[in-house]
């Protein structure tokens, strides 16, 4: 295994000194996350699996975190006892079929714990050959900072991606800021499933002029993936975004605007716009989205409604 980047003390100093929270593609675990035990193993074939199976992700072994948050390096490990060697044995022989990248960063904790070390471990999301499987003979994705076993229909949309393509539509994924969390998990499962994407945090390049990007992202993009919400509402931002998606169905004579909604505020709602969208769409439920059963049903009826016309008829 190589490294993907030179890890340093610093680099964890800076995670710790800046509050940075355990996120999708970010994990913090203490040392004893890696006892050379059976149960240990099992969970570690887990949690690297799931990360490929997702958007890839780093997990830290050897940090102290309180409320999401890293707080502290624990004790340490001793870089002579072969954990290294042990933690690449157990990622390639449990997890299959075996990843083609997964990068096993030992890092010398020189200031705070002399002669100690500790371990990052980085995972590409799998692009080919996923999903992958862990020790128990399960699939696991990410989902809510958890590691959480894969539903039927999420291992399906792989074998297809392989064996028989579904095809969907292209997204622009509107949205407000303040449901940052919800949009996240929503295009990292649109992009593991293969469904292109323009999301703003990915996607804007620096020095990009906002308005004038957005609408051309909107103008390029099949269908616009509108987050309803108390928040979206009250933006002008996501108002103008929704604007030009009614135009441009005005123009081309399709359907452009998918909505789904958070909370109940798009029911009650004054502004014309989102009166219009009550009256004339159906809205999709994501109302119960930190719920991984309940996400992934509303998840589930997204995908089939954003099928291009010939894989429906798969």
């Amino acid at each position: 295994m190589q490294l993907s980047r030179n890890w340093q003390e610093d680099d964890i100093l800076f995670l710790i000194q800046n509050g940075i929270k355990e996120s999708m593609e970010l994990d913090y675990k203490r040392c004893a996350a890696l006892q050379k035990t059976d149960r240990i193993k099992a969970q570690i074939s887990k949690d690297i699996s799931a990360f490929a199976n997702s958007a890839g992700g780093t997990i830290v072994y050897g940090v102290i975190q309180n409320d999401l948050a890293p707080i502290d390096i624990d004790i340490g490990y001793d870089p002579s006892d072969g954990t290294k060697e042990w933690l690449e044995q157990v990622i390639n022989s449990t997890i299959q079929p075996i990843l083609e990248q997964v990068y096993v960063n030992q890092v010398k904790l020189t200031m705070t714990r002399p002669g100690k070390v500790l371990y990052v471990v980085e995972t590409p999301q799998a692009l080919t050959r996923a999903p992958h499987q862990a020790s128990d003979h399960r699939y696991y994705k990410r989902f809510n900072l958890q590691t959480l076993p894969m539903q039927h229909y999420e291992i399906i949309s792989f074998s297809y991606s392989t064996v028989q393509p579904i095809s969907y539509y292209s997204c622009f994924i509107s949205y407000s800021s303040k449901d940052d969390a919800f949009a996240k998990h929503l295009h990292a499962d649109l992009q593991n499933i293969g469904i292109d994407c323009w999301f703003a945090p990915e996607d804007l390049k620096i020095g990009d002029k906002i308005r004038s990007s957005i609408d051309e992202a909107i103008q390029k993009y099949d269908k616009l993936l509108l987050v309803l919400s108390k928040h979206s509402i009250e933006s002008d931002w996501v108002e103008k975004e929704v604007e030009t998606a009614f135009e441009k169905e005005s123009q081309r004579k399709k359907l452009v605007l998918f909505p789904v909604r958070l909370d109940s505020t798009v029911m009650q709602a004054n502004q014309a716009w989102a009166a219009d969208i009550r009256r004339t769409r159906h809205i999709g439920d994501f109302t119960r989205w930190e719920d991984h059963d309940d996400y992934k049903k509303a998840l589930s009826r997204l995908l089939r409604d954003l099928q291009t016309e010939p894989s429906r008829r798969l």
